[in-house]
């Protein structure tokens, strides 16, 4: 009988019989890749994905929600643009992780960033979908100028979208 573990990012197998043996090796276990969830550490500062611009991306969000005005005004150049997020969607692997609401983003060369599901507040400062949506700024505003272009997801969708400049968003900061 073999039993898999699961153990602070370790696969292991144990082989039960007349005597036991362990054998440890650091990596995925046997089920879809996909599934994996359960990381050793979290990646930490600006994260280099390999991407061919060379755009570095936060390994987390700034704290709270911003409206673009203030996110605008506080990173101003910090803020990836429309562009940059295309690059993100369109050159790393996303992967939906269900039991922590967020998806694995995974760049060309094997780095990876998580973004998180935090929600977003209208512009009359209610929070809706805590643990079903992420909602990013970007620094592109659109010609209308009362609307600007935002990164959206859920677990089955991604993609950009205009929203009122007024509404709360998540803000996660890049660099060159």
């Amino acid at each position: 009988m073999v039993r898999k573990l699961l153990h602070t990012g370790l696969v292991c197998f144990i082989a039960l019989s007349m005597c036991m043996q362990w054998s440890c090796t650091k990596g995925y276990d046997d089920e879809d890749e996909d599934e994996i969830e359960e990381e050793t550490e979290e990646p930490s500062g600006f994260i280099n994905l390999g991407l061919p611009s060379g755009l570095q991306w936060n390994a987390t969000d700034e704290s709270g929600f911003y409206t673009f005005l203030d996110a605008f005004q506080h990173f101003r150049s910090s803020l990836p643009s429309d562009e940059q997020f295309n690059e993100l969607l369109q050159k790393c692997r996303w992967v939906w992780q269900s039991d922590y609401k967020r998806y694995k983003i995974i760049g060309p060369n094997g780095n990876y960033i998580y973004m998180t599901t935090a929600g977003y507040k209208t512009c009359s400062g209610n929070l809706y979908n805590v643990g079903y949506g992420g909602y990013y700024w970007s620094s592109t505003e659109n010609e209308s100028g009362t609307t600007a272009v935002g990164l959206d997801f859920d677990a089955s969708n991604k993609g950009l979208h205009p929203d009122s400049k007024c509404s709360g968003r998540s803000v996660r900061l890049v660099r060159n």
